[in-house]
């Protein structure tokens, strides 16, 4: 879903900015100047040795090129489109040659760390199906219960929100038209629970806004649309950021051309109005809290897709935002997940973070993959401090698991090459 699939889209920005200047500079005669000067306006640049030339010639730069208006023949010969082209032939060469000459022709993937075969700490129990639609794989979703302590899951295939009990025999929930790939529980002042389901609308990575999202009372069966036309929303956390008194969302719309970080702020008729926090695509997930101790909730927020990184939005207490980068990450690391947790126990929130989406223009295995941890030196300035690599990282969470009194970190990981 992130990395270099829709580059393109930020590389063009800022193509067009600079284009409209070029009359008032020479041209750069290094093509890592180019490079830099073109994607590092919109991006952090990616050096050549983040892929190798194989990934970089036959792919990856065959598809930026057509959204600069160079159109290309056989991966191999570009021509400038004199109609759409914001770049010369000449300074795409150069790109073109910047990578051809730097990149290596292997990327060394060799992890100092080995991994443990097996552990007493976990067992695994498999479902109980009550159906035979399952030859394929299509979950989309998993969340655990806190009230009941069972498990939610949602199925593609079938359609069906299944509830699953202690014993992981299913029982169906409801049908819902869309994929479903985020829920939150909740209980209202009756003490009925309350699923807020949010549905992507579509997995493929088109320009489609039909995602939503959705209360549903699992007591009676009755639903209440929050927000809907959202551009394939992956997450939705709850908060009262006008502090009203009020619940209102959070959404991460990732998206594909265009997407964002958005605000549906509950009104006294018990309606929800949309407010746009940051219309970039590639939100992934979003944490709500008080961070700088005045009394408002903020947000600090993952973008994959081009310009990957991690956002924090202090609230201003007057209906907005002010936006500020704590950690930027080059678009080939794909990123997947963060978790805020205090890992060295000092009273700041340090980051865990994963890199391992590997679905787009280079799909090698990739040495920078896997969990992170930045530590907060006291200001929300991090520093990295420790790095494990896991192909493919999906996600981690850290958590006592083994009640010995220090952070385990529990990670997953599902690698496409």
């Amino acid at each position: 879903m992130s990395s270099f699939s829709n580059i393109c889209y930020f590389f063009v920005l800022s193509i067009f900015f600079i284009g409209s200047c070029r009359g008032d500079r020479e041209p750069f005669s290094s093509g890592k100047k180019l490079m830099e000067q073109y994607c590092g306006s919109c991006h952090l640049p990616v050096e050549a040795e983040l892929l190798n030339r194989d990934r970089w010639l036959n792919s990856v730069l065959p598809a930026m090129a057509p959204e600069l208006g160079i159109e290309v023949y056989q991966k191999k010969q570009y021509y400038p489109n004199p109609q759409t082209s914001v770049v010369s032939l000449e300074e795409w060469t150069k790109i073109v040659e910047y990578f051809e000459e730097n990149a290596p022709e292997k990327i060394d993937v060799n992890p100092s760390q080995t991994l443990q075969k097996e552990s007493d700490l976990f067992s695994v129990q498999t479902p109980r199906w009550v159906d035979s639609l399952h030859n394929i794989a299509t979950t989309t979703l998993v969340t655990f219960d806190p009230f009941g302590g069972r498990i939610y899951s949602h199925d593609e295939t079938t359609k069906w929100l299944y509830r699953w009990d202690a014993d992981l025999k299913p029982e169906v929930i409801r049908t819902l038209d869309q994929p479903e790939v985020s829920l939150s529980l909740m209980k209202d002042s009756t003490q009925s629970v309350h699923g807020f389901l949010t549905s992507i609308g579509t997995l493929k990575a088109i320009n489609v806004s039909n995602g939503k999202l959705t209360d549903y009372n699992f007591e009676n069966g009755s639903s209440n649309v929050i927000g809907r036309g959202l551009p394939r929303p992956v997450h939705a956390a709850s908060g009262d950021f006008n502090n009203d008194g009020r619940r209102d969302w959070l959404v991460c719309s990732f998206g594909h051309d265009t997407g964002g970080l958005y605000i549906f702020e509950q009104q006294k008729n018990q309606e929800y109005t949309k407010k746009t926090i940051r219309a970039v695509p590639g939100a992934l997930d979003a944490k709500v809290g008080d961070f700088n101790n005045d009394g408002w909730q903020d947000i600090i927020a993952l973008f994959a897709h081009g310009n990957e990184g991690i956002w924090m939005m202090i609230n201003d207490q007057e209906g907005g935002f002010t936006s500020k980068n704590i950690l930027q990450f080059p678009p080939v690391y794909g990123s997947t997940s963060f978790q805020l947790k205090d890992v060295n126990q000092d009273g700041h929130p340090d980051i865990i973070y994963t890199a391992g989406d590997n679905a787009d223009y280079s799909q090698i295995l990739k040495p920078y993959h896997g969990i992170y941890i930045f530590i907060n030196q006291g200001d929300f300035t991090f520093e990295e401090e420790y790095f494990y690599h896991l192909n493919g990282a999906t996600k981690a969470v850290a958590a006592d698991f083994d009640d010995d009194g220090d952070l385990d970190i529990a990670a997953h990981a599902f690698l496409r090459i």
